[in-house]
């Protein structure tokens, strides 16, 4: 493609490529959280990531805890606009239009 390598950037810019052995060592980041959920299973594969988030931003919690500790993920209910709006200043910042 012409011109492609002007938007390509310089070799060895950019964040570092995804490989399983460095996906692997991040789940470590993940397991001291203390963030549980109740409605995440530890076999969905989206489980590690989810906990990760979770655990570094509070705008995926919406939810008080439970009185077990746990936090409902609830990634199909519908959000209402002001939780939804709430979620998107804290994960993106005050300064929207």
């Amino acid at each position: 493609m012409p011109g492609s390598e002007a938007t390509r950037g310089e070799r060895g810019s950019g964040p570092p490529t995804w490989s399983a052995s460095r996906a692997a060592a991040t789940t470590d980041l993940a397991a001291p959280s203390g963030i549980h959920w109740s409605d995440v299973p530890n076999s969905l594969w989206a489980h590690t990531a989810i906990d990760f988030v979770g655990a570094a931003n509070d705008w995926i919690r919406d939810r008080k805890a439970t009185e077990d500790g746990t936090y409902a993920f609830e990634p199909d209910r519908l959000e209402s606009r002001e939780l939804f709006a709430r979620a998107l200043v804290r994960a993106f910042g005050s300064n929207l239009e």
